[in-house]
């Protein structure tokens, strides 16, 4: 089970089904999603679906809160694909966009990775959404292939330094 990691403006926890609300506002905002493979949620039931796939052997979706009030802003997703290999994902609720949340977030969590001795992370991000290659690229994730309009991207996080 994931424990929570804080940061200076963010504390990174397990969703709990209180949580549906919030995911329901960040995951049906069609501009939010526009480069996603799911289509927007449309109803709290699928938040709570959401939350229920953390039960799911090696796959999380941790929740990215603001820890002055404990908002629920985004979410970071990792899946073991391996013992040494992960899959990881992102979304962050509009309003909090180019504030460097997701930087935040995903430092934290590359360095949790690498305490977990995982040695390789995969990511897929859309072509178009230029500030998430841009994001994951300064983390030294680089492009292993392209399919239509997705890049593959990848990171071995031996050398990570960040």
């Amino acid at each position: 089970m994931f424990e929570s990691i804080h940061t200076a403006r963010l504390v990174l926890r397990t969703l709990k089904s209180s949580d549906a609300k919030r995911l329901l506002a960040i995951y049906s905002n069609d501009k939010a999603m526009a480069f996603r493979a799911n289509p927007p949620m449309r109803s709290l039931d699928q938040a709570l679906e959401m939350i229920e796939e953390n039960k799911k052997a090696g796959f999380q979706r941790i929740g990215t809160t603001l820890k002055l009030t404990n908002e629920l802003i985004g979410t970071f997703m990792f899946d073991m694909l391996d013992k040494h290999i992960a899959k990881i994902g992102y979304s962050f609720d509009q309003p909090y966009w180019n504030q460097g949340f997701a930087k935040e977030t995903l430092g934290a969590m590359l360095k949790y990775l690498v305490d977990k001795e995982v040695r390789e992370i995969k990511a897929v991000s859309h072509k178009q959404n230029i500030w998430s290659v841009r994001l994951l690229k300064s983390f030294g994730f680089y492009e292993e292939t392209h399919e239509n309009e997705l890049l593959y991207l990848s990171n071995d996080l031996e050398n990570h330094s960040q």
